[in-house]
């Protein structure tokens, strides 16, 4: 899987390193004696400091606009203090728990691609239409085949995909995908509402800011001989274009 890398242009990434930065800071200036780090304290600081400078110029400015920017600026840097201050208790679990979830977000989304614009999903063309059916021949970027029905009328290709919140910078793109091949395997296997992985993406689903969607595209009312390709248009879209070859 790959969400295409961490995001430089999202401004929650500097505010929170900038934050949890911030906050350790002060967490070590105000140690009591003998405990007290000013060399940490000032090293941690001046990390906050740079970490909001290149945030201003990547994000170009426009996080001083939000005030729920600050909001989640003020929560890190109370983050950062706490998890420094009584790392034992609070630094350790918070951390286990993140890259738990870390780890559990990355499992269960392990087959899903991040949706770029221009990226091509899958070709395929007609085998028969007619009647009440439309049966026709996908395959997708990596050479995997399968034959759809579809009912009379054109065909609806669905996409299934997920809209990432603003704050989740892990990711360059704001949603993904998951690819035509697994979504069909997982169908005709009769487990797409039994597997662990798609239990666990049900749970993502209700955290504020994860949106599921299915994107149609169509109708296509498909010629014999021609092929088709469907991808992402400008917008993230899926689209149906004819191929020129």
């Amino acid at each position: 899987m790959d969400f295409a890398g961490i995001n430089p242009e999202n401004q929650y990434l500097w505010l929170t390193l900038a934050g949890f930065a911030l906050g350790s800071g002060i967490s070590f200036f105000s140690h009591r004696k003998p405990r007290r780090h000013p060399a940490a304290a000032v090293l941690f600081i001046s990390l906050s400091i740079l970490f909001l400078t290149f945030g201003i110029f990547l994000s170009s400015y426009s996080f001083w606009n939000y005030k729920v920017l600050l909001v989640w600026f003020g929560a890190l840097t109370v983050s950062g203090f706490l998890c420094v201050r009584f790392w034992r208790f609070v630094g350790i679990p918070v951390f286990s728990l993140f890259f738990a979830a870390l780890f559990i977000f990355y499992y269960s989304f392990a087959s899903w691609s991040p949706v770029q614009p221009g990226q091509n999903l899958c070709s395929f063309t007609l085998l028969s239409g007619g009647g009440d059916k439309t049966t026709i021949l996908s395959e997708d970027t990596q050479n995997n085949q399968d034959v759809l029905e579809f009912g009379a009328g054109g065909i609806y290709p669905e996409i299934r995909m997920l809209e990432l919140p603003h704050w989740f910078f892990l990711s360059r793109t704001g949603a993904i995908y998951e690819p035509l091949h697994s979504q069909f395997a997982a169908e005709e296997n009769g487990d797409s509402e039994s597997a662990p992985a798609v239990k666990i993406r049900q749970l993502f689903g209700r955290i504020p800011g994860f949106i599921f969607v299915t994107e149609s595209a169509g109708p296509l009312y498909p010629v014999p001989g021609v092929r088709y390709d469907l991808s992402f248009n400008s917008d993230g879209l899926p689209a149906i274009k004819k191929r020129i070859d």
